[in-house]
């Protein structure tokens, strides 16, 4: 079993560098993964076909609530649940466990839940 067997993350800025390359790493430890970019569609699409089953693309800019919602929405959709087991944004750390999402000032925002 793979560390990651079962889970889904949504990792942004995926398209290409670490997020490429943590969306790779994820689905080679059993995750399913939501691949993200705001502008790279072809790298995005192109990357979650090759990542196979276990990956799906979504072209959202997450300063946006309503496109972050469609994030989730395109992780329940591929996947039939969303926990989320864990969020990486690109610059920013992963939260595992169950998480909100969250409006701060017109950004999206997910917190772990305590």
């Amino acid at each position: 079993m793979g560390e990651f067997d079962g889970r889904v993350a949504i990792v942004t800025g995926s398209t290409s560098g670490i997020g490429e390359a943590t969306a790779r790493a994820l689905v080679a430890a059993g995750g399913r993964v939501v691949v993200n970019s705001s502008s790279s569609v072809e790298a995005g699409e192109a990357l979650a076909s090759e990542l196979g089953e276990s990956a799906c693309y979504h072209r959202a800019d997450v300063s946006s609530e309503e496109e972050c919602t469609g994030l989730v929405d395109t992780a329940l959709e591929a996947f039939g649940e969303f926990v989320p087991d864990a969020i990486l944004q690109e610059g920013s750390s992963v939260i595992r466990g169950e998480a909100a999402l969250l409006d701060v000032d017109g950004t999206c925002v997910f917190v772990q839940q305590s």
